[in-house]
């Protein structure tokens, strides 16, 4: 499928566990590719109304199968609007990141992923400082160190991002 603009259209994936600088990536993807990012986070705000009853609750397995959905029919839509799109969030398991290498397939266009990481206590610095500006993500410093290691590294063709640095770009 190509866009009005003659690009092709383009699914991207960026993953990688609280802290690694995904959104980071992602939005400087969307930057340089016109592409529109679906933040994880703001599917979630906007499913849940945040602003109004922020809540942990909102990352139980029920929340977080709602939550991806979401993004995957969201996803669907800009692509047949002739967007490409960048989701962006934690996509820990292949059984999340597979609905959106299945999406791609679907449109016949092309996909990318990418994971991102970086040091612990980079991570750890990051994590601390949106849970002073409030964040929607309950990973805190107290456990960020099990949610890192229940991320599951993708298989595949992916790019691995060491975002160590506070940017790349």
């Amino acid at each position: 499928m190509v866009t009005n603009e003659t690009r092709p259209l383009r699914v991207v994936l960026v993953c990688g566990a609280p802290g690694s600088g995904e959104s980071t990536i992602a939005n400087d993807l969307s930057g340089s590719t016109g592409a529109t990012v679906l933040s994880s986070e703001a599917v979630r705000a906007e499913l849940f109304d945040l602003a109004a009853e922020p809540s942990d609750r909102y990352f139980s397995p029920n929340e977080v199968e709602r939550t991806y959905a979401c993004m995957i029919d969201k996803a669907r839509s800009s692509l047949l609007e002739g967007e490409s799109i960048i989701l962006d969030g934690f996509y820990r398991s292949e059984d999340r990141r597979r609905p959106v290498q299945d999406l791609a397939d679907e449109h016949s266009v092309t996909f990318f992923g990418f994971c991102v990481y970086c040091d612990f206590d980079v991570a750890m610095r990051r994590v601390a400082e949106r849970k002073k500006r409030g964040t929607l993500s309950p990973t805190g410093p107290a456990n960020l160190q099990k949610v890192r290691n229940a991320f599951e590294w993708p298989n595949g063709n992916y790019i691995r991002i060491d975002n160590t640095q506070d940017r790349l770009f």
